[in-house]
Order: structure tokens, then C-alpha cells, then sequence
């Protein structure tokens, strides 16, 4: 694996041997970017565009490699290793939906270009991803406030219980 330090607003690629197959967004990285809506933690994926056009009650639009692939249709999606594209949706097949996504608990994402990888599903025509959430959390507290009423708290930390512990957090949606 080598490090790429270059890349849109110097985004860091780790390679897997080609160019198809890569990782991108850690943790450092996507911690200090300000992301409007959660589909931009995606964003670090070199080539990949995204585009919301209808607010955040719908899938975001997605771009790669001259693929117009509307909400997912054709870019096999996961996290975690879940697959996420939903086999029939009135906006096609394929939809994927990243709104619910918490971006402060992604730990990195990776992705792959094409569609000749036999991991990925039916989905993976221009390419796929898979998001990994952290496996442990610190504590932290954030609120954002904005313009036209937009409010965002986050809280989020481990709790322990007598099974052991167990990822707590709480995210107020914008209004």
C-alpha cells in the first residue's frame, strides 16, 4: 500500500497496488472539513461528484467516471460491509440513501472503480464504496448553528453496561 498525497484539495489516497482500488476520507481528514450534508464525506473519493437536488429528503445525485448514476443506481454502496442500495425504489433500482449517515463517527472509506471487482454486487457498474464507522468513540459534543434557523447538536461517547460497552450517540436533525 503507498501513500498519495495529491488529489483534489490534497486528498489522501491510500493505493492497494492499482488505481482502481483505493482508500480515502480518514478520520483526521474528514474531522476537519465542514460538511454541509453527509453525502460529502464521499466527496474524498477522487473523480467522484455529488450533487443534492432536492434537499435532504431524498438520495444525493452521484457522478463517477462519465456515469450519470442518479441516486446510486449504478455504484454499489455499503457500510460497514451492509449493503445499503435498495434492490426496487420508485427512483430506480439501485437507490442508496447516505442522509442518515453520521459523518463524526466515519472512520474511512474505500472504494473501487469499475466494474470488474467480483466483491462488489449488481450495483457496481461505474464502481463502489464501503463506509467503516469507528470502532471506538471519544467523548464529544458539538453544536453548529447557521443561518435560517439551521441548528445541528451531536453528542456521542461509549457507555459501559454489564454486557460491556456499547456506542452512544444523539444527533438533532437541522431545522
Amino acid at each position: 500500500m503507498h501513500r498519495d498525497e495529491g488529489g483534489r484539495n490534497g486528498t489522501l489516497a491510500l493505493s492497494r497496488g492499482n488505481a482502481c482500488d483505493c482508500c480515502a476520507g480518514h478520520q483526521e481528514q474528514i474531522a476537519t472539513r465542514p460538511l454541509l450534508r453527509p453525502g460529502e464525506v464521499l466527496e474524498d473519493i477522487p473523480g467522484l461528484v455529488i450533487s443534492q437536488h432536492s434537499g435532504g429528503g431524498k438520495a444525493n445525485q452521484y457522478y463517477l467516471r462519465g456515469f450519470q448514476l442518479d441516486h446510486g443506481t449504478n455504484l454499489d454502496a455499503n457500510i460497514n460491509g451492509v449493503p445499503i442500495n435498495l434492490g426496487s425504489h420508485a427512483h430506480g433500482q439501485g437507490y442508496s440513501d447516505i442522509n442518515y449517515l453520521i459523518p463524526e463517527l466515519v472512520s474511512y472509506v474505500e472504494f473501487k472503480k469499475g466494474l470488474y471487482f467480483a466483491d462488489q454486487g449488481d450495483f457496481a457498474v461505474a464502481g463502489g464504496y464501503d463506509l467503516y464507522y469507528r470502532n471506538t468513540i471519544e467523548p464529544i459534543s458539538e453544536f453548529t448553528l447557521g443561518d435560517f434557523g439551521y441548528d445541528r447538536p451531536f453528542y456521542g461517547g461509549l457507555a459501559e453496561s454489564w454486557r460491556g460497552q456499547f456506542a452512544l450517540w444523539d444527533r438533532d436533525c437541522s431545522r
